[in-house]
């Protein structure tokens, strides 16, 4: 019977009418309207979506109009983007090339993690409920460092700007619920650190074109095609910085001595510190 109704052509009929005026109410809201309006002017993306967040009067709308059309058709689904690996784990709710306002749910961690990310991108979050307790982390000279604890109140905005500072859920608060907008600056890549020696772990591409560039040069790499080596050594004289060391990384593990004129170049004259640092370490530590 319900893959019956399921399939029942006027049944499927009712539920797409039903998630596209979900989709055109949400977007007509007068704070949804005004944002996608600022964002397009070009203004910062944080300031424009704060007044979203400190008033939730569409988000609670919204929810209305979703119990509404649950109780219409039992077998409606959400218009709305899942995140992570189950669909409880988060819903998007705005979606804009510059700014991503999602719904999350994030579970209440055992211990502290061993690593701690730094996303790049700017965060602005509220707690719906109870709010946790939440750990702040910061840079100091290229090292993480913990900033310690901090209790949210009611309806309090956590500003983090994702390059500098990192947030995480203390171990032992309750599950949190929270609306998160999320700014989309291209280019800009993960940062992955140590949280027992502050160390940098990884830099990971968050944008497609360095993605795939990062997922060929360890490809080509751990099948041992040396005869790739020119255009690695090509390919790591352009781009970011961290695309850039992650190509000479994966050569030096496959083929030292052919990665030895890239390090040298990096060395001496690559225009980032970080990487140029990176380089003397690792010829140190091939001439040890």
């Amino acid at each position: 019977m319900l893959a019956a109704a399921i399939a029942c052509p006027e049944g499927r009929r009712r539920r797409r009418v039903l998630g596209e005026d979900f989709a055109r109410a949400l977007e007509a809201e007068p704070a949804i309207a005004a944002l996608r309006a600022a964002l397009k002017g070009g203004g910062d993306a944080i300031v424009a979506v704060r007044p979203v967040l400190e008033d939730l009067g569409w988000l609670d709308r919204s929810f209305a109009r979703l119990i509404a059309a649950s109780r219409a058709d039992p077998l409606f689904e959400p218009p709305l983007q899942p995140i992570g690996q189950a669909p409880r784990e988060g819903v998007r709710l705005f979606a804009n090339p510059r700014l991503a306002i999602s719904l999350l749910r994030l579970p209440s961690p055992r211990e502290t993690a061993g690593t701690i990310g730094f996303s790049g991108q700017a965060l602005l979050v509220r707690f719906l409920g109870c709010a946790p307790t939440v750990r702040l982390w910061g840079l100091d000279d290229g090292r993480c460092r913990f900033a310690g604890e901090r209790r949210i109140g009611a309806g309090e905005l956590l500003l983090i700007d994702g390059v500098s500072e990192a947030w995480s859920i203390a171990p032992g608060s309750k599950p949190a619920i929270l609306v998160q907008a999320t700014t989309r600056e291209s280019g800009v890549p993960l940062a992955t650190y140590d949280v027992a020696s502050g160390a940098l772990v990884a830099r990971t591409a968050t944008d497609s074109a360095a993605m795939r560039m990062q997922l060929i040069a360890s490809l080509l790499c751990r099948m041992e095609r040396h005869d790739a080596a020119p255009a690695l050594r090509a390919a790591a004289g352009a781009g970011p910085p961290h695309l850039r060391w992650h190509i000479a990384r994966e050569l030096t593990a496959m083929a030292p001595d052919q990665a030895r004129p890239l390090l040298d170049r990096m060395a001496l004259a690559d225009p980032h510190a970080d990487v140029r640092a990176a380089a003397r370490r690792t010829l140190a530590l091939l001439a040890a």
